[in-house]
């Protein structure tokens, strides 16, 4: 049995998260995941022993907010209790447009990878019909936008010091 809670920053427990845990080799094995509760606990049962990697998300909450979950994950756990800090992160959204000014439909939009002074993980946004995209980032972080085509068939182009919080961007792709 794996046990533990899910707090924020503030150590207020968030009810409702997703934790669930997955084992290097274990793909299929139909391995535990639950939802918090009001006090922001978990159990996960039918575990064999061993060490397990644990993702914590509340990214489906409160999708309207401008202050969203970012995940944790934590690797080589086994037992418990496990105290989980969910933190809050910041957005970034706009618009990409095509050189006429229509909306650019199905472009990958995201921050570009860093491996080294990570800041938890990164997350990827497709533009709408309507051009829009959202990303969801740590608080207070600044990174250099990538867009993409569909496929991810080579960088169409890239925008650098981007801050999260940022809104109401405008990109038009280059001719």
């Amino acid at each position: 049995m794996d046990f533990g809670r899910v707090v924020d920053e503030q150590g207020t427990p968030v009810a409702g998260a997703s934790v669930c845990v997955n084992r290097e080799g274990l793909y299929d094995a139909g391995l535990a995941s639950t939802r918090t509760d009001a006090d922001g606990r978990f159990e996960l049962t039918g575990l064999v022993e061993g060490e397990y990697d644990l993702e914590a998300s509340g990214l489906w909450l409160e999708r309207g907010s401008s202050t969203p979950w970012i995940p944790i994950y934590l690797g080589g756990i086994a037992g418990g209790p496990h105290e989980v800090v969910l933190p809050r992160g910041q957005t970034i959204e706009g618009r990409v447009l095509r050189p006429d000014g229509t909306p650019a439909i199905g472009l990958h939009i995201q921050p570009r990878l860093v491996f080294e002074n990570s800041l938890g993980p990164v997350y990827a946004a497709t533009s709408d019909l309507h051009g829009r995209f959202r990303l969801e980032l740590p608080r207070d972080s600044v990174r250099t936008i990538e867009v993409y085509l569909g496929n991810f068939e080579g960088e169409i182009f890239s925008v650098d010091g981007v801050a999260a919080g940022s809104h109401d961007l405008v990109w038009t792709l280059p001719r």
